[in-house]
């Protein structure tokens, strides 16, 4: 999943900024305090999109994991065979740290896309604040 949209941000950012300058004082605060907000949500918005990638990670590297049943290729020494009930702990173990991490990549998916919406309206204003004369 591409999380990652942050040219509209640094475009009226970078845009925005010279254009208050002709506008009133009351605009001029209004605007910084936008931009501002805007900052604080694209940090949120950059660490859960980190938090993401590496949950992603660690989920791909359990799903990787071998099957603990499965006999070890390449030993000279084969080890005992484990308890059936072991094997079977170890089995679930395995789905549940999988279905952990599956619900934690959805809830960091959510809250990036929660994030997002909240920038929407903020980015709306500060394109309105630029055009007032």
């Amino acid at each position: 999943m591409h999380m990652r949209n942050l040219s509209p941000l640094l475009l009226l950012l970078a845009l925005g900024a010279p254009l208050y300058g002709h506008a009133g004082a009351g605009t001029e605060l209004e605007a910084r305090q936008i931009e501002t907000s805007l900052g604080r949500l694209q940090r949120e918005q950059d660490s859960v999109y980190q938090q993401f990638q590496m949950t992603q990670e660690l989920r791909r590297v359990e799903l990787a994991k071998p099957d603990p049943a499965a006999l070890p290729q390449n030993v000279e020494v084969t080890p005992p065979p484990l308890d059936y009930n072991e094997l079977q702990r170890l089995r679930e173990a395995h789905q549940q740290r999988l279905q952990d991490l599956g619900t934690e990549i959805e809830r960091l998916y959510a809250r990036y896309q929660d994030l997002e919406a909240k920038k929407t309206p903020l980015l709306q204003r500060l394109g309105e604040l630029s055009r007032t004369p």
